[in-house]
């Protein structure tokens, strides 16, 4: 991610939103109890609440009882993975909030189905603490800048369709979205998760949506 916060600067932008952080659900989907504990932690440490289902299916069970702002998904695990749970939310038209998929970069297929399937974005294991947050403060903006992902985030939460044209030092990627969905990802010669891969965490100048 480009331009991230110090420990410290984050710290101070949670303490200074602390009424609008404690108002803000999360729900993790994992089955590994070691990661929902990591996830847990770092998540009620900064205020936010935290309900965790032990796979896609009681995710989407919690989902639709309960109002959740982010929604925090595995990939592979038993009775439902993460992909399976988002093509059966669009599958039975259940209305998510942004979603974000932790998986494997070995995944990459996997991980920009999830993305066409109409995930947010995605983390890479092993997550970081200070990663976690920097991406919750940027989804849930809490922290409002020119970011990609914050982008990223209101094209799928929107349902829009168009353009998103990022401009950085090296060249110009552009990511191509259909009712929210992600289409496309090009950037200099790169394609799919590589090509967002590169412009997720290089210098951006400019950031412009056409949309269609």
């Amino acid at each position: 991610m480009s331009d991230s916060f110090s420990g410290d600067s984050l710290n101070k932008i949670f303490s200074e939103n602390a009424a609008k952080i404690a108002a803000k659900s999360i729900l993790i989907i994992d089955d590994d109890t070691a990661m929902q504990a990591l996830l847990s932690a770092t998540l009620r440490g900064i205020g936010l609440r935290v309900t965790v289902a032990e796979n896609g299916e009681i995710g989407l069970e919690k989902i639709c009882t309960h109002a959740f702002d982010l929604v925090l998904t595995d990939l592979l695990m038993p009775e439902m993975t993460g992909l399976e749970f988002l093509i059966k939310a669009n599958e039975e038209k259940i209305s998510l909030p942004p979603v974000v998929v932790i998986s494997s970069i070995h995944e990459k297929d996997i991980i920009l189905a999830c993305l066409e399937a109409g995930a947010t974005d995605y983390l890479n294991k092993p997550v970081s603490p200070q990663t976690l947050k920097e991406l919750v403060s940027l989804l849930l903006k809490i922290t409002i800048k020119q970011d990609l992902r914050q982008t990223m985030s209101e094209m799928v939460f929107g349902k829009q369709s168009g353009k998103v044209i990022v401009t950085t030092a090296a060249g110009t990627g552009f990511l191509r979205y259909e009712s929210g969905k992600l289409k496309g990802v090009t950037y200099n010669n790169l394609t799919g998760i590589e090509a967002l891969e590169r412009l997720k965490f290089a210098p951006v100048s400019e950031i412009k949506v056409q949309q269609l």
